[in-house]
C-alpha cells in the first residue's frame, strides 16, 4: 500500500529531522536539547524539541520549545523489538557538545497497522539518528 508506506516513512523522517535540530541547536546554543513525546512516554502522541534546562528529560514551565510535531497518523504505533539496536527509548537529549547526554541512546520503533511494516529511528551515543528497516531479526 504506497499510501500506508508514505505514512510510516513521513513520520520517521520528520522525527530525524526533528533529531538532527535538536543536535544542531545543542551544539549551536552551547545548552543540553532534549526530544521527549509530548505525553510521558509515548511518541505517538506527537514530540517536541526543547531546551532541557534541568536536564531532566521532561518540558518543564519555562523551558525554551524549539519544535513540536502533532500526533501520529492514528494507524502507526510503536511496538517492541527483539533487536538490540531498535529498543524503544522515553526520550534523547544532546548534550552542548552534540553527542547524546549519558544513557539517552536508544530508539523509536514503529509499525504500520495496515502493512505491518516496521522501521527505527535509532540514535547512537555519538548522537547522529538513522532509519532502519526492521526486517526478521535485522535492522
Amino acid at each position: 500500500n504506497i499510501a500506508a508506506n508514505q505514512v510510516l516513512n513521513d513520520t520517521v523522517n520528520e522525527l530525524q529531522i526533528s533529531l538532527e535540530t535538536a543536535r544542531t541547536t545543542a551544539l549551536s546554543r552551547n545548552r543540553r536539547v532534549t526530544v521527549a513525546p509530548m505525553a510521558g512516554t509515548d511518541w505517538t502522541t506527537g514530540w517536541r524539541v526543547f531546551i532541557d534546562s534541568n536536564a531532566n528529560g521532561a518540558f518543564d514551565d519555562g523551558e525554551e520549545q524549539i519544535q513540536q510535531r502533532e500526533a501520529m497518523d492514528s494507524k502507526l504505533a510503536l511496538f517492541d523489538s527483539s533487536i538490540t539496536s531498535c529498543k524503544k527509548s522515553t526520550f534523547f537529549s544532546y548534550a552542548a557538545d552534540g553527542f547524546l547526554a549519558g544513557g539517552t541512546a536508544g530508539s523509536v520503533p514503529i509499525q504500520h497497522s495496515d502493512t505491518g511494516r516496521q522501521k527505527c529511528v535509532t540514535v547512537a551515543a555519538m548522537g547522529r539518528p538513522r532509519i532502519c528497516e526492521v526486517k526478521g531479526s535485522t535492522c
